[in-house]
């Protein structure tokens, strides 16, 4: 992939590791939160922009919000490629602070986008969301709620219409339903940790931080894709917010894949159905 070098703010170029290779990206600080800097890469195409800026989709990692990083995601360089300016933040994870620390997190990342849009010559009218696992929980609980305030918010509350389009594979969106979650990290529950307690202690913490509780009928269009033999987050976890999308009058799509499993690896078909989708709704480059 050909990603330029650019930009005053940024800090310094990293070479980044991909599952398709190596990418050369520019590196900022979004936030600081908890005394830890927040930082983010930026991936720019090689070629020029529009007129009126790249089509730009913020790229959110999975990990069950205990692990992982901006460099873990391989639909990043494929968005590129495709003609996407994408931006891959960091957010903290829980081993460092509780919900809503990361949707607080990737919401700065995305004022920092919107507030940067000229320098990065993107489109602030074209933006979409894409995350698999918790990173799809992050981008459709950010999409569908970008104004929403959660108790202990320290971030600002962005417009309703912020996001286009909202790509997510495999995620959780109904944490009310998904515990027991079969996949751990040190022994201690996913969601517990992300909530700072078990479902039935905060279970109106895990209703807010749902993604299934904020649809509506303007919802922004959405792409879920599945694997039907997920054994860590149930295809229920997608089916149930495609049929609520349906109820609502909203626009969505679902790809169920009979074989697959959580964090399937990529396929040509896949990246082709996820550019396709963002070409729909944000358009091309």
């Amino acid at each position: 992939m050909n990603c330029r070098r650019f930009f005053p703010w940024v800090l310094f170029v990293a070479a980044l590791g991909f599952s398709n290779g190596r990418a050369d990206s520019g590196e900022a600080i979004f936030a600081q939160r908890s005394g830890q800097q927040l930082r983010l890469d930026i991936f720019r195409p090689s070629t020029p922009p529009p007129s009126a800026g790249y089509p730009a989709v913020l790229c959110i990692h999975g990990g069950g919000w205990s692990q992982g990083s901006r460099h873990f995601s391989w639909l990043a360089p494929e968005l590129v490629k495709a003609g996407y300016l994408v931006v891959s933040p960091d957010y903290r994870l829980t081993n460092a602070a509780t919900f809503p620390a990361q949707i607080d997190d990737v919401r700065d990342a995305a004022a920092w986008m919107l507030a940067h849009a000229k320098e990065l010559q993107i489109n602030p009218q074209r933006i979409g969301l894409a995350g698999g696992s918790a990173g799809g929980h992050l981008a459709l609980l950010l999409g569908l709620a970008p104004s929403q305030t959660y108790p202990g918010s320290e971030s600002a509350s962005l417009p309703k219409n912020t996001f286009k389009a909202i790509c997510a594979l495999y995620p959780p969106t109904d944490l009310t339903t998904i515990v027991p979650f079969p996949l751990r990290t040190r022994v201690d529950n996913l969601v517990a940790k992300l909530l700072g307690g078990s479902v039935a202690e905060k279970a109106a913490l895990a209703r807010a931080a749902s993604p299934l509780e904020y649809v509506t009928a303007d919802s922004p269009p959405i792409l879920l894709i599945h694997g039907e033999k997920d054994r860590l987050v149930p295809v229920s976890q997608s089916t149930v917010l495609n049929e609520a999308y349906q109820k609502a009058g909203a626009k969505s799509e679902m790809i169920l894949l009979p074989d697959a499993g959580h964090g399937f690896p990529p396929d040509k078909k896949t990246e082709t159905q996820i550019a396709d989708f963002f070409a729909r709704y944000l358009g091309k480059s």
